[in-house]
């Protein structure tokens, strides 16, 4: 009879199983966590030599509390940015925060209506197509457009924003006919934001990118020297901001430097405006919005996203709009 092998020690599998349920209670459980965006933009403002918070709360008669804006404080120019507790010299120790593991021509023929032959005559060169006939009213003008606008934004106050400026593409196009009344327009904007008094040592280089559709409903005809008009439309991207020290982050089994996140926005908006020397090649256009701020719950990086809250932003807007 063969000879039988020797019988494996009991006590292996057992090492191997409390071995595992150890690393995944070390896991969820660690020494040093931070799953909230807000902690994360502390440790930086730490690691970055800020100061000690200032008493610049108060209370309304409504028991709610405001922040003073005041004038932001001035940063040391000469510290450098992205810095780590290593060569910045500061007495506190860079933690490794926690977030989850997934992250990660001619003419057109005649016609015969009921006031006899009419024919409509169009000069693709030197100026656009308009109806001959006394019934079809006054030349009309191009179906589209397209410009820039520079916008000043103002967030909620209280908020991890402060005052901002939006620059933007647009391009659209107004119904046919002569009153042309109804506009449609797409817009591709980046907008920059300061951080609030809060936030400034924590994060800075706020910036938005966002892609938006419109439509404006006009009060007056085009053949008016100006126009005045509602719009309403919304607008998708997301808001991107670099923290002012290296981030040590955990992730799983891996330790990442985190020096920038985002996070998703959207807003519908709405407001009213006035377009000056309408009908003409080139167009003066001002308006006021009134913008509704949603925000993603959870970071890029995967912070949960107990900062940047829902919030509304008025936007003055001045546009130069050119027809063809």
């Amino acid at each position: 009879m063969p000879e039988q092998p020797p019988n494996a020690p009991r006590f292996a599998p057992l090492f191997a199983m409390l071995l595992v349920v150890g690393l995944g209670i070390a896991a969820a459980n660690p020494s040093h966590a931070a799953s909230k965006l807000s902690e994360a933009i502390e440790q930086a403002a730490v690691q970055n030599g800020a100061p000690a918070p200032s008493q610049s709360e108060q209370t309304n008669d409504n028991g709610q509390v405001v922040r003073d804006r005041g004038d932001r404080a001035q940063t040391n120019p000469d510290k450098p940015r992205h810095q780590n507790s290593s060569h910045s010299g500061s007495t506190a120790t860079p933690t490794a925060l926690h977030v989850d593991s997934t992250w990660g021509g001619g003419g057109s023929p005649a016609y015969c209506g009921s006031g006899g032959i009419r024919a409509v005559s169009i000069d693709v060169v030197s100026r656009p197509p308009y109806y001959r006939g006394e019934d079809r009213g006054p030349r009309t003008r191009p179906n589209f457009f397209g410009g820039v606008e520079l916008e000043g934004l103002a967030p909620e106050e209280n908020g991890p924003l402060d005052y901002g400026t939006r620059f933007s593409f647009h391009f659209g196009g107004f119904e046919p006919g002569p009153d042309q009344r109804v506009g449609f327009e797409t817009e591709a904007a980046m907008a920059h934001y300061d951080p609030s008094r809060d936030y400034e040592y924590g994060i800075d280089d706020v910036y938005e990118f966002t892609l938006g559709l419109a439509m404006r409903l006009y009060g007056t005809s085009a053949k008016d020297p100006f126009g005045l008009y509602g719009t309403a439309g919304i607008r998708g991207g997301f808001l991107r901001w670099d923290y002012t020290s290296t981030l040590l982050v955990a992730s799983g089994s891996h330790v990442r430097d985190i020096d920038s996140d985002h996070v998703s926005t959207w807003s519908p908006y709405f407001g009213g405006g006035v377009t000056f020397f309408r009908g003409r090649p080139l167009q003066l256009d001002v308006s006021l919005v009134q913008a509704i701020q949603f925000y993603g719950d959870e970071t890029h990086v995967g912070f949960e996203n107990d900062v940047f809250e829902t919030t509304t932003v008025t936007q003055l807007r001045i546009g130069l709009i050119g027809l063809f």
